[in-house]
């Protein structure tokens, strides 16, 4: 059954790097299998052919794509929660496909509010993002509340979906997805340019089944090659070719 899929991705797509040609990748495998999808995305970025996108606010100071933490994600995410809400309540979609923790916080609001199912597009930690970038410290009081965030994000999706057969496994061994809402089967040890891994949880059945159809989507990238480990030439040459 083709669903209308409320897609928020809290990047400035469109830019040339590894996380932007996955979405890009995703919407255009969903289109093919008939659903209808809106993306509800930063104000800043290039428009795709083919993709109803809609931005959040203009924010005037801030031209250039906003990639990992940022402390000027505070008051993007707001505005892009205020977006999505106003397409979700425009939209009346089927369900929410989150991109990132921070998207799917918004994709939990909405999910209550609206009472639609929430599948996460899990591309990492939030929290360990968060260190890399030296956004926040290993000791300071903001960790332990920003990891509880995250499981609980992890916990309210109906179906999580990951890049590669390793981050699902750290999920369930972490516990970060609850043991008795995971189904073993539903893993998929199938790389990111092909398709992502999939942890489900005892909820949608049109969550899960939604993502079950992205897992097993072919694609014209080599299933050797995950973008999101490339550098930015290489993404950009990976781009061209896929667009061929």
């Amino acid at each position: 059954m083709p669903y209308t899929i409320l897609m928020i991705a809290s990047t400035s797509f469109f830019s040339d790097y590894g996380n932007h040609v996955r979405i890009w990748e995703e919407t255009k495998a969903l289109q093919k299998r008939g659903h209808r999808l809106v993306l509800a995305t930063y104000h800043n970025g290039d428009d795709m052919p083919g993709i109803d996108i809609r931005r959040s606010w203009d924010v005037p100071w801030i031209k250039r794509a906003v990639v990992g933490s940022s402390r000027h994600k505070l008051y993007l995410d707001l505005g892009l929660g205020w977006r999505a809400l106003r397409t979700a309540l425009a939209e009346r979609p089927t369900l929410i496909h989150a991109h990132t923790h921070e998207a799917a916080s918004i994709g939990v609001a909405l999910k209550h509010t609206l009472k639609l199912p929430l599948v996460l597009d899990y591309q990492g930690s939030m929290t360990s993002e968060m260190l890399d970038h030296g956004f926040v410290k290993k000791h300071s009081p903001l960790f332990v509340p920003l990891t509880r965030l995250e499981r609980f994000i992890n916990r309210q999706a109906d179906a999580v979906m990951t890049s590669t057969h390793n981050a699902a496994t750290l999920l369930l061994r972490d516990g970060a997805v609850a043991p008795e809402r995971c189904m073993p089967s539903s893993i998929a040890s199938i790389p990111s340019a092909s398709g992502p891994s999939m942890v489900r949880r005892s909820g949608s059945s049109s969550a899960t089944s939604y993502a079950h159809s992205l897992a097993s989507r072919p694609s014209r990238v080599s299933s050797s090659i995950s973008a999101c480990s490339l550098p930015i030439r290489a993404q950009t040459v990976l781009l061209d070719a896929a667009r061929l």
